[in-house]
């Protein structure tokens, strides 16, 4: 795991630094969410990515697929008002299905009668948040049915808090400047709470907000840092106490 977390963090500090010069680049448009899209292609097993943002009063439309299948996934959902990137918008929560064919029918008809033709297994969509209100959605599909690993999900929500600074570099808002504090919010360590909040998500079906929840819940619990937990989690020293429990 030591070997994976290097890589992962070498590739995340390298699509960092190229989104921040984009942003920093006036002229660059929508590059650094371009790049995002690719990165999850890069980094991840998937086979295409793609990003909605809400950009006026009908909701998120695409601003970006990195091929056509990711363009046809996200751009047919929310005008249908279903599917896995509406459910991660609506809801505020990751939606993974690892078996779209499965699935699909049953919790999204219409969106299903929309997918033949496309070779799609998979779906991971996520919801693109700042504070406490969604602007967006990531969305990531295989062309074969599979799971995502627990570190491959961390490393996806760790490309999530990317995309949203990159998201709102397009529309900072009165008062926030390319290089101001705004654009350090993305953690560069940390690796080890993305990948136990992911751990923590696939063992427990959770939301990853629940999960971050309940790690800095136990932390301030135990008078120790959020990081030692995760770490404790990670090795199966620690099992975290169920709040409801």
């Amino acid at each position: 795991m030591t070997s994976r977390a290097g890589d992962d963090g070498q590739a995340i500090a390298a699509v960092w630094a190229a989104v921040v010069d984009g942003i920093r680049d006036n002229s660059s448009g929508l590059a650094p969410v371009a790049r995002v899209c690719r990165a999850c292609v890069e980094v991840l097993p998937v086979d295409g990515a793609s990003i909605s943002a809400v950009t006026g009063k009908n909701g998120p439309e695409t601003l970006y697929a990195s091929d056509a299948v990711s363009d046809r996934l996200a751009s047919l959902q929310f005008p249908l008002g279903e599917g896995p990137c509406v459910e991660a918008f609506t809801a505020g929560r990751a939606v993974i299905i690892s078996d779209l064919a499965r699935a699909s029918t049953a919790a999204w008809p219409v969106f299903a009668s929309e997918l033949a033709g496309l070779e799609v297994g998979a779906v991971f969509a996520f919801p693109i948040r700042s504070g406490a209100i969604d602007i967006g959605t990531l969305q990531m599909y295989r062309s074969r049915a599979g799971a995502l690993t627990e570190a491959d999900l961390a490393l996806a929500l760790r490309v999530v808090d990317i995309a949203a600074v990159a998201l709102l570099a397009l529309h900072p808002g009165p008062g926030r400047q390319v290089e101001g504090e705004w654009l350090a919010a993305l953690p560069r360590d940390g690796i080890a709470v993305h990948q136990a909040t992911g751990m923590l998500i696939h063992q427990l079906k959770i939301p990853a907000k629940e999960a971050l929840a309940r790690l800095r819940a136990h932390a301030f619990a135990t008078g120790r840092s959020v990081d030692d937990i995760a770490r404790d989690v990670l090795a199966g020293r620690s099992t975290l106490p169920d709040p409801d429990g």
